[in-house]
């Protein structure tokens, strides 16, 4: 990137966040510091500097209890991270002294259910990096160092997890001389050297874009092993570090093989192997015999099963061990290979045990407390688990918006927030028909039902087994919900307010992905995007179809939301905004984006008289997200604009439009180090 436009970007920054705090200016005091102090926790990456401002909050707002317990909870939050056992005591306070605190009480009541009734359950997850600049690498057999690439410049580099030390191995001299950048990487296990991925963007390829090349730790001896057109990824050393396994795919292909390097010569062999989706985690045993590894069952399914393979290539092809298996890595001692399989969110560790290289057993779930969904990065010798994960922290907000100029008011309500499948793609909060209450996703996969009247909550628990969106029926008296039921039917179900009931209105049809419904309608027909780029209009019970936007509209489609009056359709893209006018037939296009500044849109509604689109957009300014509201005018004319307070995703108006629902979001990549957690090892 040219440095000019390095800091034209960063003026723009600037100028918005002093809009943002200009407009912040005008908060609650509590709030500013509270914002403050998240600010330090999120953004600095500095948990205990965050600690001892909400001990601070805590202190000074003590007799109000909303503001008191919120400071408290998010100290307790920092102290975890830190492994602090103090973490206990924050969360016992708030139970203790701050009992009508809502929300912020409940919080501390599971977070000291899972800490267990001993202090912090075992075993135990101990933060190594927290804002950790990348998750591609791994772990010397030591446990010391990590390697990683180093996005400001391209280059490859390790960390020293005792020192917390970041260094470079290679120097480029930056993307615009390198032309290139290091990617997937993976350290020996001696700690000396480092194989990693190298991406050429220099036009003279013709001996391929991608190469395998090696470096010693100490930045020397750099050099070349194998050159391919298509791409690779170094994913594990054998334990005698002379032979690197490789998962390649060529061209414009699907395959994947399965390759040993020679770190002496660069020779390669391809294993024998009849699965083709991509590889992950390809591990070698302890004694180096066997190949173990994960593979997707179909691409994107999200599916994956474990395999093992003979090493040496002498066997035939994989041989399967276990399914919903994510491969981990392998006990020290070489009897049993660990794996992952996710469940709400959270991944559960289950060792298979295996004897060359077959399963001697059934797989065991090691009870531990469940683990982020995140990324192995290697079992060491002694046992601890390295792995990486996303700090995704999400929080409810509604608050008072002038529709016209897109400019958010008072904030009324704020509080944890969960994800729940794709609940949160198109608005976060949704308001109810009459706008009286609204719905959001809240942690243990279920939904949560305010009432904006009364402040009342109930939190209903639908009989799904998976959940990936949800919408109010059209009178408000029950939700329609994409998911899986507990009999494994995937559809559209209506489930009851009162007893969460969940009855299936319709069945996935075997050509559709819900990824492409684009609006679950009023549950006698939904809206989904075609193959083709069509809206199609289904009727749920005869299955009846008609396009009711034609694949000849060019308009980025991953939403619709009908107008107050029903007469005229919103369509939202990433970067696209257009109304499509019922009668007629014609698109009017408010807004397509251009080029990487362009923002992008995760939200959208219509203002109470139909007059205005407002839309939430996410912007990247200097390596930092901003959002920002931009209320379009329907008729025409330039959006006015309000930079929000602080990242926000997804946007839902109250009917009125007086009210605006959204939900904060904050993430930044963590190391852990899991110990103690293998079965007679504690």
């Amino acid at each position: 990137m040219p440095m000019n436009r390095k800091k034209w970007i960063t003026v723009l920054g600037t100028a918005v966040l002093v809009v943002a705090l200009a407009e912040a200016q005008k908060a609650d005091p509590a709030e500013l510091m509270i914002e403050a102090a998240a600010r330090k926790e999120r953004v600095d990456g500095d948990l205990k500097g965050a600690i001892e401002q909400y001990r601070k909050i805590a202190a000074q707002f003590a007799r109000q209890p909303d503001v008191a317990a919120q400071a408290l909870l998010k100290m307790g939050q920092c102290q975890e991270k830190l492994g602090q056992a103090d973490a206990r005591k924050s969360y016992e306070r708030i139970v203790r002294d701050y009992a009508g605190a809502g929300q912020y009480t409940a919080a501390a009541k599971a977070r000291l259910a899972a800490l267990g009734s001993g202090g912090a359950a075992e075993p135990a997850a101990r933060l190594v990096w927290d804002n950790a600049v990348d998750l591609w690498g791994t772990v010397s057999a030591d446990g010391r160092y990590l390697s990683f690439v180093d996005w400001s410049t391209g280059d490859l580099a390790i960390r020293d997890l005792q020192t917390g030390e970041n260094r470079r191995l290679t120097d480029k001299g930056g993307y615009d001389k390198a032309l290139g950048e290091a990617e997937a990487n993976t350290i020996s296990p001696d700690g000396k050297r480092v194989a990693f991925g190298w991406d050429r963007w220099d036009p003279a390829k013709t001996e391929g874009s991608y190469e395998l090349r090696v470096i010693g730790t100490d930045g020397k001896g750099e050099k070349v092993l194998h050159r391919t057109k298509g791409y690779l990824e170094p994913q594990g050393w054998s334990p005698d570090g002379k032979w690197i396994a490789v998962a390649v795919q060529a061209p414009l292909q699907k395959e994947t093989e399965v390759m040993l390097i020679s770190t002496e010569d660069g020779k390669a062999k391809v294993l024998p192997e009849s699965r083709k989706q991509w590889k992950q985690r390809i591990t070698f045993s302890p004694d180096g015999q066997w190949l173990a590894y994960s593979s997707e069952t179909t691409q994107g399914s999200g599916k994956y099963i474990l395999y093992t393979l003979r090493a040496d290539g002498s066997g035939a092809a994989e041989a399967e061990a276990a399914v919903d298996a994510r491969m981990v890595g392998w006990t020290p001692d070489g009897s049993g290979i660990l794996f992952a399989r996710q469940r709400e969110g959270a991944d559960s560790v289950y060792v298979l045990p295996v004897s060359q290289g077959k399963p001697t057993g059934e797989a065991r779930l090691i009870r531990t407390a469940p683990l982020p969904a995140g990324k192995s990065m290697g079992v060491t010798p002694r046992g601890t688990l390295i792995y990486g994960s996303q700090n995704v922290q999400m929080e409810a907000w509604v608050s008072e918006i002038d529709a016209r100029t897109g400019r958010l008011g008072r904030r009324l309500l704020q509080f944890p927030a969960q994800r729940i499948g794709n609940l949160m793609f198109s608005s976060g909060l949704k308001f109810s028909p009459d706008g009286k209450e609204f719905l959001c996703g809240v942690p243990h996969q279920g939904i949560l039902i305010h009432s904006m009247a009364t402040g009342a909550e109930r939190t209903i628990m639908p009989q799904l087994a998976q959940m990936s969106r949800a919408e109010w029926s059209p009178d408000g008296g029950s939700l329609l919900i994409l998911g899986v039921g507990n009999d494994g039917k995937e559809g559209q179900y209506r489930v009851d307010l009162r007893t969460g009931v969940a009855t299936l209105l319709a069945a996935s049809l075997p050509a559709l992905s819900w990824w492409e419904v684009v609006s679950l309608g009023d549950g006698k027909t939904f809206y989904y995007k075609n193959k083709e780029g069509a809206i199609v209009a289904r009727e749920v019970i005869s299955g009846s179809e008609r396009i009711l936007i034609g694949q000849s509209e060019k308009a980025p489609r991953n939403e619709i939301r009908f107008s107050h009056d029903g007469k005229r359709l919103a369509l939202r893209g990433s970067n696209y905004l257009g109304v499509f006018d019922l009668a007629t037939g014609q698109l009017k296009d408010l807004y397509r984006g251009k080029g990487e500044t362009a923002g992008a849109f995760s939200g959208s509604d219509w203002s109470a008289d139909d007059r205005y689109l407002v839309t939430l957009v996410r912007l990247d300014f200097a390596g930092r997200a901003r959002s920002e509201i931009r209320s379009f005018p329907v008729d025409g004319g330039e959006p006015a604009r309000f930079a929000t307070p602080v990242e926000l995703r997804g946007l839902s108006l109250s009917p009125d439009g007086k009210h605006a629902g959204s939900v904060s979001y904050a993430s930044h990549a963590q190391v852990w180090a899991l110990e103690n957690f293998l079965p007679g090892k504690k």
